[in-house]
């Protein structure tokens, strides 16, 4: 087995609930759902995000597999906003300004910086397509049916950081699951999710239903902190920092090391180097593209 079918293998026996055992006292996935649909009507309230569409009722049919008692299947959009990206004029890049990630920055489930990254006037800046500690970042719009989807997770400040139209931020709601969305956009099971459904003629898109409707399978809390613990321990061996404040500070900071576990064995999917570095950086999103990669 090589170290990617290890990988592989490991996070699909996190996401069924068979990596770990499960245990009473931790609770329900159910008393989770309802803290975070708590957390997301406090933060609708104070007007930090917009009051969402109700996502629909997962039926018994559309349920993948079976699950431990304790978790629940729920739709990714009740953990994440999805939040599109800025399109621009070719005549507006710059060398200096509000810098703009592409589909290049997107690597080996990290986000990036690179010398050639263009950058716009700060008349530009939008600060919802601001990347933020914690968001996940895919490629949401490119040829490639192998880099479509891919997610870099943002693990520091990048200030004056925005994402182009041809990538999405998937913005967690309740910070605590973090680590858990990880497995989730590291694992087979959301690459064919994504792959099945975002399939075009000539360029592949993440429609955002795509992501806020796909249905996932949620641990309890403390059940997902040890199966991110188990996955480090397996692949390498290193012990599990879950604060998203680092002892003895107070700047955000993202635990580098569930991070470290994919950038060290490698990007899941099956592409790799240069078809994967191009993503949209080959070409400049019109102004009334929609966000949608088309280019001039």
């Amino acid at each position: 087995m090589t170290p990617q079918e290890l990988k592989n293998s490991i996070l699909q026996l996190a996401i069924q609930g068979k990596l770990v055992d499960q245990r009473s006292e931790e609770g329900t996935a159910e008393e989770l759902y309802q803290q975070i649909r708590e957390e997301k009507q406090r933060l609708t309230k104070k007007g930090k995000i917009k009051k969402e569409r109700p996502l629909p009722v997962i039926t018994e049919e559309e349920k993948p597999s079976e699950i431990p008692e304790s978790w629940k299947w729920i739709r990714l959009g009740e953990l994440v906003r999805v939040i599109g990206g800025v399109s621009y004029k070719k005549t507006d890049v710059s060398q200096t300004g509000l810098r703009v990630l592409r589909g290049g920055n997107i690597q080996a489930m990290r986000v990036l910086i690179n010398d050639d990254d263009v950058c716009l006037p700060f008349e530009y800046r939008d600060d919802e397509k601001q990347v933020q500690v914690g968001d996940i970042v895919i490629v949401a719009s490119t040829g490639s049916k192998t880099v479509i989807g891919k997610a870099g997770y943002v693990d520091r400040e990048l200030p004056d950081t925005m994402i182009g139209a041809f990538l999405r931020i998937c913005r967690p709601v309740y910070m605590a699951t973090v680590d858990y969305l990880h497995c989730i956009f590291d694992s087979k099971f959301y690459r064919k999710h994504i792959r099945d459904l975002s399939q075009g003629t000539n360029i592949n898109n993440v429609k955002e239903s795509y992501i806020t409707e796909f249905i996932i399978p949620l641990p309890p809390l403390a059940e997902q902190k040890r199966i991110v613990a188990k996955i480090e321990e397996l692949l390498l061996h290193r012990p599990l920092r879950t604060s998203l404040d680092p002892p003895g500070g107070t700047q955000q900071t993202l635990p580098l090391r569930f991070a470290e576990v994919h950038f060290a064995v490698g990007y899941s999917g099956e592409a790799g180097g240069a078809e994967g570095r191009r993503g949209d950086g080959g070409g400049v999103v019109s102004e009334d593209s929609g966000g949608e990669g088309t280019t001039r």
